[in-house]
């Protein structure tokens, strides 16, 4: 389905697009008034994907940020957790680095039912993805293929 309809509509877009200057809605309104849905539709479609991408960064900082502050051979995903002189008991059924996604990283909840309440670092790594991100997309494509260009000369 996504061959046969998502790569030819997404092509179409961004030819039109680039040749006529417009974005996503405007390409599509252009074309027939009716199909100004499809535009919108691949504007949602684009703000879930940059949800769920960013959620995504937000756990990259949360690890980079665990590992800088830790020496290398005391990274806190590299050995299971010490209760009174003996390892945790979830943390010896299945390993430290599973332990650690689970416990930590993400305070996975025992039940769909309690979810619990946010963890306040976690807000905040989310905060400094959007925010870069945000700074990434704020000049437009133009500044981010210099950035590019600047990178691979190096």
């Amino acid at each position: 389905m996504l061959i046969l309809e998502g790569i030819p509509l997404f092509l179409i877009e961004m030819a039109i697009g680039q040749k006529m200057r417009l974005g996503s809605l405007g390409v599509w309104n252009t074309i027939h008034p009716w199909l100004g849905g499809i535009g919108i539709s691949s504007c949602v479609v684009t703000l879930f994907v940059a949800l769920y991408y960013n959620v995504i960064i937000t756990w990259v900082f949360f690890y980079l940020f665990n590992s800088i502050r830790l020496s290398a051979d005391a990274l806190p995903w590299a050995h299971c957790p010490q209760d009174n002189g003996t390892a945790e008991e979830e943390c010896s059924k299945t390993s430290a680095t599973v332990y650690y996604w689970y416990r930590e990283a993400l305070d996975a909840a025992p039940s769909i039912d309690d979810p619990g309440v946010p963890r306040w670092w976690i807000v905040l790594y989310l905060l400094l993805a959007w925010i870069i991100v945000f700074f990434i997309v704020m000049k437009g494509i133009q500044s981010s293929g210099k950035v590019y260009h600047c990178i691979t000369n190096l």
